[in-house]
């Protein structure tokens, strides 16, 4: 096994997909967290696609990516603040016209300049693609996202919970969003060289939802997403190397398969003790069977689809049978029951003349 690694991790571009994946991941996570929470999991999308056009842009004008798009994503994530605090627009409307537009602008540029890059590395990410110069300044902007987050984690936590009681605290609430807004587009940008524009919001997203399955802290769910985002990078970047996948794809399934299995587990695994133990009063029982049956339901409904209608075929033909009801056969094949009378009840009567379809003859 580790002979195996070794030879994995011996190639100069898996050693740079590793020390930059990693240190990406963990900075995504604990901003995720925080996102998450304050439902402004989007703007990583939005702000993706922004530097998107800015690679566009530098690649046209033959200058350093990174070094190019930074700055641009970082003055992007104050504008979308900035209009959705003044609350001209609503955030995710923001984030749809800012992210549009720079994508409409970035292929534009490329189409006019005629620069002849693979377009499928910025969308969906390249190993293939990052330089020495691109890991020391992702090291750099990386070290610099942990180090921000650690030193103002305490106001981060507080701005992330209740905006209006920390700012009645005395804390400056709209300067910790713009922190939590710069320190996203730095991560953004440093990780779409490796994730793609389309996939690097997914490192902020599946990470902080699957520590929320098991936690019920602040501090928990950051440190257990930021250590499941580093496994499901590390898993999904040797994963793309022996099945021969796209490394950014590999990783997003491998988060979205930890999810699943995290969520399932612990309904399962809360919901079973608590009912041997007799934790669950009677109306959480009911709730919990009632979960466990929908989930199972729509499995039972197509195994059975089939026995219900002919029981329900059957049926009708046996009422017909002992009723004497004739059955007619229409110019298409199928088979009809004609049913005509009255009934009367005490002093209400009323007449019924109904014709349903059995089933085709054919």
């Amino acid at each position: 096994m580790i002979s195996e690694l070794a030879e994995v991790f011996g190639y100069g571009f898996m050693q740079r997909a590793l020390i930059v994946g990693v240190l990406v991941s963990l900075c995504a996570a604990l901003l995720g967290t925080s996102l998450v929470l304050k439902r402004y999991s989007m703007i990583g999308d939005g702000l993706s696609h922004v530097g998107y056009g800015a690679f566009a842009v530098a690649a046209a004008a033959g200058i350093a990516p990174l070094w190019f798009a930074i700055p641009i994503v970082v003055a992007s994530a104050f504008l979308l603040l900035r209009i959705t605090g003044k609350g001209r627009m609503g955030g995710d409307s923001a984030v749809a016209i800012l992210s549009s537009s720079a994508l409409a602008l970035g292929m534009i540029v490329l189409a006019l300049c005629k620069v002849s890059i693979d377009v499928n590395s910025y969308m969906f990410g390249s190993i293939l693609a990052l330089k020495e110069n691109d890991v020391v300044l992702s090291v750099i902007c990386s070290v610099l996202v942990c180090i921000m987050y650690i030193l103002f984690y305490h106001r981060i936590f507080a701005v992330t919970f209740d905006e209006s009681f920390a700012s009645a605290t005395g804390v400056r609430s709209g300067l910790y969003n713009s922190l939590i807004s710069v320190l996203t587009a730095v991560v953004i940008v440093v990780g779409m060289r490796l994730m793609g524009a389309l996939l690097i919001s997914s490192l902020t997203i599946f990470p902080s939802l699957t520590a929320m399955r098991v936690c019920r802290s602040f501090r928990n769910v950051t440190i257990c997403s930021a250590a499941v985002s580093a496994g499901c990078f590390t898993a999904g970047l040797i994963a793309s190397y022996y099945l021969d996948i796209p490394t950014g794809a590999g990783i997003v399934v491998l988060n979205l398969a930890v999810f699943l299995i995290f969520a399932l587990a612990v309904v399962f695994w809360v919901g079973g003790r608590s009912v041997i133990y007799g934790d669950l009063t009677p109306g959480e029982l009911i709730s919990f069977t009632g979960y466990i049956a929908f989930m199972v339901q729509p499995i039972r409904s197509v195994m059975n689809s089939m026995s219900y209608i002919q029981t329900g075929i059957a049926s009708t033909e046996r009422i017909c049978a002992i009723l004497n009801i004739p059955v007619e056969d229409d110019t298409h094949g199928h088979e009809h029951i004609a049913i005509k009378g009255n009934i009367s009840f005490r002093d209400v009567s009323f007449s019924y003349d109904t014709q349903e379809i059995l089933h085709g003859v054919n």
